[in-house]
């Protein structure tokens, strides 16, 4: 199942023709009640159908025996951020201050990172990508994990503010400075 999700991942990815479209045949799809298989349409990043579809001049990848998922969405992640974990000079995630409310991650998201790619033949799609560091780190973005300019990889550079209030005294405390 891996091996298929790879390359419907990366088939998404990185169209291989001119085609705008891919058809996948006799995949198994799990519905509630019970898998089915199926082949499904899809036009750029829309399943436009299910069932009996029209494949002409579309890109077809034979599904038969594999099972075909929605991508995974990485959730609080550091994707595009960090490079190295324990390398400081890779690692463009966090702010200087304690509140950092102005700082966007969507600025300094690098879709050609090498983590990305890895994220992507695990079945990884999109990513919520957070802030590191200060009560308020800053601002998280969604973004998706195809693309090689930022501009298209980043759907939305301020999904939402992240705050730690872990570690800044009592709970009652840290609410009262997030209150502030």
């Amino acid at each position: 199942m891996r091996a298929f999700i790879t390359s419907l991942v990366l088939t998404l990815a990185t169209p291989a023709s001119a085609s705008d479209c891919l058809v996948i045949t006799g995949a198994s799809v799990h519905l509630p009640d019970g898998p089915v298989q199926i082949d499904l349409r899809l036009d750029g990043d829309n399943i436009s159908g299910i069932g009996a579809v029209n494949a002409e001049n579309c890109d077809t990848i034979d599904g038969a025996g594999q099972t075909v998922t929605a991508g995974f969405v990485g959730v609080l992640t550091h994707l595009g951020l960090v490079e190295i974990g324990l390398e400081s000079g890779t690692r463009d995630e966090a702010g200087s201050g304690s509140v950092n409310a102005a700082l966007r991650v969507a600025d300094a998201y690098n879709p050609r990172s090498a983590v990305i790619g890895v994220q992507r033949v695990e079945g990884i799609t999109s990513s919520v990508v957070v802030p590191g560091g200060g009560f308020i780190s800053g601002q998280a973005a969604w973004a998706d994990l195809v693309g090689g300019h930022q501009a298209n990889a980043v759907r939305d550079p301020s999904i939402a503010i992240v705050a730690n209030i872990h570690g800044y005294g009592s709970r009652a405390e840290s609410l009262l400075r997030l209150r502030e």
